[in-house]
Formats: C-alpha cells, sequence, structure tokens
C-alpha cells in the first residue's frame, strides 16, 4: 500500500481495505493535510459527486460541474498545501452502480492525473 505514495505506479488501487486500516499500517504516517475522504453514497448522481469533491477538497467556487472540470481541479490542487494527496473513496459501489456515472470515465480520469503528478517539472517556475 505505501507505493500509494511513490513517484510510480499503481496510482489507482481498488480494495475492500477502510482508510483507518490503510493510514495505521502506512510507513511512514500519512498526515491528515496529505489525504482525504469521501464517500460514495453521497455521490450517487453527478450533482452529487461534485459536491462531495467540492466540499471535501475544498475546490474553488468557479469550478464548472462535469467531468472536465473534475479533471482540471485535480491536476492543479495548487490552493492545498502539500506535495502529494491521497483520495480515498468509501463506497465505490454507491457511485459505479449509479447510471449517471461511469466507472471507467472516473478510474480514467484519477489515473491520468495520478500520473501526471508523480512527474517532476522542472522549468524553473516557484510551482515546480
Amino acid at each position: 500500500m505505501n507505493e500509494l505514495i511513490e513517484a510510480k505506479g499503481p496510482w489507482v488501487l481498488k480494495t475492500t481495505l477502510s482508510h483507518h486500516k490503510f493510514l495505521e499500517n502506512a510507513t511512514p504516517k500519512i498526515k491528515a493535510k496529505n489525504y482525504f475522504v469521501l464517500d460514495g453514497n453521497n455521490m450517487k448522481t453527478r450533482d452529487g459527486l461534485y459536491d462531495e469533491f467540492s466540499k471535501k477538497m475544498s475546490f474553488p467556487d468557479y469550478v464548472g460541474r462535469n467531468l472536465a472540470a473534475l479533471d482540471e481541479c485535480l491536476a492543479d490542487l495548487s490552493w492545498l498545501p502539500a506535495s502529494y494527496y491521497i483520495l480515498f473513496i468509501e463506497n465505490w459501489n454507491r457511485i459505479v452502480l449509479s447510471q449517471e456515472i461511469e466507472e471507467e470515465a472516473l478510474l480514467t480520469i484519477f489515473e491520468s492525473i495520478a500520473k501526471e503528478w508523480s512527474k517532476p517539472v522542472n522549468i524553473g517556475a516557484e510551482w515546480d
């Protein structure tokens, strides 16, 4: 499980392990600012999905309510303080059982964003 905080994959892991158990066993210990726990029970619809991400990850107010906007926000996260993040989505089956949200679309976004975050940016800007 600790490979989730390294710069190589896997970046997306589906497991029945609770976030509590993961955090309890993680070495090194993961600080609260480095993870978010989202609840699939609140994401049964597209609106619920966007609300849960916005609320738990403090998305800016101007963010759109579509998968492209979710992708952009997760790729940016400049308003948050840490250099890496772990997203725990509990009750995942509540999302993927919904007719409004496609599991593959979400997993593709998560995988793409995680790969992007794993690559250093070295062009001399202060945000590198």
